[in-house]
C-alpha cells in the first residue's frame, strides 16, 4: 500500500496545537478529507455530501454548526 492510499484510507486531522480559528464541526469532519481533496483545493459537492453521510452514521447530526471550543477525537471512515 502506497502511502497515499493510506492516508486516503486513515482520516487524520492533528489536534496536538491549538488553533487561532475556530472551526465547525463540518468543517472538523470535512479536514479528515484533505488528502483526497488535496492542497489548496475546494472540497467538491460529493465531498461534501461524504461529509454530511460521515456526520449522520455516527449520530452527531446535532452538532451540526457548532464550533469546536475544545479538542474531541473521533474516528471516522470518510472514504
Amino acid at each position: 500500500m502506497s502511502v497515499k492510499d493510506i492516508w486516503q484510507t486513515i482520516a487524520y486531522v492533528p489536534q496536538a496545537k491549538a488553533s487561532l480559528f475556530s472551526y465547525t464541526v463540518e468543517e472538523i469532519v470535512l479536514l479528515g478529507r484533505s488528502a483526497r481533496i488535496g492542497n489548496y483545493s475546494r472540497p467538491k459537492k460529493a465531498d461534501v455530501e461524504i461529509d454530511d453521510e460521515a456526520i449522520r452514521s455516527v449520530g452527531i447530526d446535532y452538532l451540526r454548526g457548532k464550533l469546536v471550543r475544545r479538542r474531541a477525537i473521533w474516528t471516522l471512515k470518510t472514504s
